[in-house]
């Protein structure tokens, strides 16, 4: 049986980009996916001033998107709430605004604010297709 992942670390601790800060701390919506959880959406969050960035934008609305196709691995045994924990915990706090996905997920209704839309591509169903996600979102910006 495998071990659950209970937490992802740099060692040892690398500092953010300035220009990577300052954009996160002047944005008006920060995207958070989608792509896989642990090696596309995390490794950026690991950063420390990353997180304090995103926390401290306020006027920023956070957005995650959740991933079509299913993942595999250690992603693919967390469930979406562990997920949805890893983010607010790197972001020192600050949980996503609102999370866009392609399917219900009842049981977090009321804790988080979740949106199902269609996202997947007419024809590569397990990705996401660039212009209903880009309507999505600014729809939620309204």
């Amino acid at each position: 049986m495998e071990e659950e992942l209970l937490k992802l670390d740099l060692d040892p601790e690398v500092p953010a980009i300035s220009e990577a800060v300052t954009s996160l701390k002047e944005a008006d919506l920060i995207v958070l996916g989608p792509g896989s959880f642990l090696t596309s959406i995390m490794p950026p969050l690991l950063l420390p001033e990353v997180g304090r960035a995103i926390k401290a934008n306020q006027k920023a609305k956070v957005v995650f998107v959740e991933n079509i196709s299913p993942e595999y691995g250690p992603a693919g045994r967390m469930s979406f709430e562990q997920k949805l924990d890893w983010i607010t915990r790197a972001c020192q706090g600050r949980k996503p605004d609102i999370i866009l996905g392609h399917e219900p997920h009842p049981e977090l209704e009321g804790e988080w604010n979740i949106v199902t839309r269609d996202l997947a591509s007419y024809t590569r169903g397990w990705r996401h297709d660039r212009d209903k996600l880009r309507d999505a979102i600014v729809e939620q910006l309204k």
